[in-house]
């Protein structure tokens, strides 16, 4: 963990509408200052977020959650499908890539749940736990130099909600041990029962304060930020954005990793892959994107489409990912 001193700096959003926060999200992430860690308190009303790569279709009951009046978006960030209403808390850390810590900012999530009663500790690859049960799914999104780390805290979450609409695979769940997504989370109200979202955003920014050193400042954004957040939330309420691409495969693949699941939908003239699209809930979206983009265009052959996964140059510490993804052709 870094010895630099981080200014820490607050937002908390005040609109409940899914596109507007993602769009302000996006909006703060793309200009963030270098040693400065921003922390972004947000909720949506009755909202499904999905991952940046998974298939509405097969995640989401999505027709009749949305004829219930829900609303459907489609973030930046990989992982899975999320369940959002009033008594849920969403977090975002922003921060350059030098500044970005993500063992910090967990931290700071840790030392506000402990600091309020709920002995929380981090388990798996992105998930918070209290008593053996999930109260935050966490995702992370970078676009070069810029970095976010977010996710949701459950303090009275419709739960009953939640499992109704959202649908993960049989595999995801068996291989969490748990029967169902209600059998997995725990709202943070049934541990503290007086406890609110207020309470829960002031103990955040007090740990934010402790863990960086100093006092965080609020963040105000400038006039113009407005034209540019209702750009941005406009792309996110496009349907083409949320329903992400389809191909009318011909050939399939699927399997489940540690990192998470991968399915490839290939469209082939039994020559070459004409299209192709990967839905993944895994938590490296820019890899899944990455070799999706090779393979559209290769020899329809395993060994060729092996080689162009094989081929896309990764970090250290993404190489098992993308030798997995390679190995579906052999």
């Amino acid at each position: 963990m870094s010895s630099r001193k981080i200014k820490p700096k607050v937002l908390l959003s005040d609109s409940t509408d899914p596109v507007w926060n993602l769009a302000l999200e996006e909006y703060l992430t793309m200009r963030a200052e270098p040693d400065e860690l921003v922390l972004y308190l947000w909720q949506n009303a009755d909202t499904i977020v999905i991952g940046r790569n998974q298939n509405l279709k097969a995640e989401v009951r999505d027709v009749e959650f949305r004829s219930d009046g829900g609303t459907i978006v489609r973030r930046l960030s990989g992982g899975g499908a999320v369940y959002h209403d009033l008594g849920n808390l969403n977090f975002t850390f922003i921060a350059r890539r030098r500044t970005y810590d993500v063992a910090r900012q967990l931290d700071v999530i840790l030392r506000a749940l402990r600091g309020i009663g709920i002995p929380a500790e981090k388990t798996g690859r992105n998930d918070l736990m209290a008593e053996g049960r999930k109260i935050s799914g966490n995702a992370f999104y970078r676009s070069g130099d810029f970095c976010y780390h977010h996710g949701t805290l459950l303090v009275d979450t419709d739960l009953d909600r939640m499992t109704r609409y959202l649908r993960p695979s049989e595999a995801k769940l068996a291989a969490r041990g748990v029967p169902s997504v209600r059998a997995r989370v725990l709202n943070l109200k049934q541990l503290v029962p007086d406890l609110t979202v207020e309470d829960l955003s002031a103990a955040l920014i007090e740990s934010l304060g402790e863990v960086c050193g100093m006092q965080p400042e609020s963040l105000v954004l400038p006039p113009e930020a407005v034209e540019e957040i209702a750009a941005g939330a406009e792309r996110f309420a496009s349907d083409q954005w949320t329903d992400g691409k389809e191909v009318l495969s011909n050939y399939r693949k699927t399997n489940r990793f540690s990192w998470g699941e991968a399915e490839i939908h290939i469209d082939t003239d039994g020559e070459d892959v004409l299209d192709c699209v990967i839905y993944s809930d895994a938590m490296d979206e820019e890899l899944i994107r990455k070799a999706q983009q090779v393979l559209i265009g290769a020899e329809f052959d395993e060994c060729a489409m092996s080689e162009s996964i094989l081929s896309v140059p990764v970090e250290k510490d993404k190489v098992r990912m993308r030798d997995d993804l390679a190995k579906m052709f052999s």
